[in-house]
């Protein structure tokens, strides 16, 4: 995805990750153990998820978040990233007033149901966004990093499990939910 370096958002990445790690310890001597039975567990919440935003509707699948975080999610698993609030692949950049307008616009032209705010970040502007746009604030995801010991979002796998769910039961209004 050019400069895009949150590959990690396609499990399928972690699985290749996870697999290369595996052979460098190997080659090290060192402990390998849980490396097949992860990569097993990787390949099952990447069906998990397909099938999970299998249960939008084209016309459903377009996403606003902070910022271009999610581009190796999106395209692995067919949504559209409309817009971010922040139009670049970092947190570090601001929004301009116009920026923000166009992204208002856009997302009313293109009936976009949810903003997303990345968990890690300060949700102002997005509330701002979908008040202005007719959006609603769709959930914070986990996108740059790892939620707390104890959270949904505490480990990798479960990260992704919960980013689909609080995507698709915005993006459908409520009426979808990942198992």
């Amino acid at each position: 995805r050019g400069d895009d370096p949150h590959w990690w958002q396609d499990p399928r990445n972690g699985t290749r990750a996870a697999g290369a790690i595996a052979t460098a310890l190997r080659k090290a001597g060192g402990p390998r153990q849980g490396a097949g039975a992860y990569i097993k567990e990787l390949n099952a919440l990447d069906r998990e998820v397909a099938a999970c935003i299998g249960h939008l509707r084209p016309s459903e699948r377009k996403l606003v978040t902070s910022h271009d975080a999610l581009g190796y999610y999106t395209h692995r698993y067919g949504l559209t990233v409309v817009g971010a609030v922040i139009p670049s692949l970092s947190t570090q950049a601001q929004p301009s007033s116009k920026a923000v307008n166009r992204l208002v616009d856009t997302i009313r032209r293109e009936r976009v149901r949810a903003i997303f705010p990345e968990s890690s970040l300060n949700p102002k502007i997005e509330r701002a966004v979908a008040r202005e746009s007719g959006a609603r604030v769709g959930g914070a995801l986990w996108a740059d990093t790892l939620g707390p010991k104890g959270s949904k979002g505490a480990t990798y796998i479960g990260s992704i499990r919960d980013n689909t769910n609080t995507i698709v039961r915005a993006l459908s209004g409520g009426t979808e939910r990942c198992p």
